[in-house]
């Protein structure tokens, strides 16, 4: 969820400075709306490096508690639409 928050934050951010590139932004309630572009939601999560890469070490601690301790709180999706492991370290 922080992941999404941040890559929002930085694309409002980023569409505000494209908006008004010579620091004269208007002041008050005189502000366009600030409408931000699927494009700049994608070229700003491009920027970011998700949590799982970053903290692999702790999400593979955390998978592997829940695979002692935790019950599973539905049967697996044996669907074709289920989504297989992902090998976060490339083996």
């Amino acid at each position: 969820m922080l992941e999404i928050q941040t890559i929002v934050e930085r694309a409002a951010a980023t569409t505000f400075y494209q908006m008004f590139p010579d620091e004269n932004a208007p002041i008050g309630s005189s502000l366009p709306p600030l409408e931000i572009s699927p494009k700049t939601l994608l070229e700003e999560r491009k920027q970011i490096k998700p949590l799982a890469i970053r903290e692999a070490d702790r999400v593979e601690s955390m998978r592997n508690k829940a695979d002692l301790q935790a019950l599973p709180s539905s049967s697996a999706d044996e669907s074709v639409f289920a989504i297989s492991n992902v090998d976060i370290y490339g083996d």
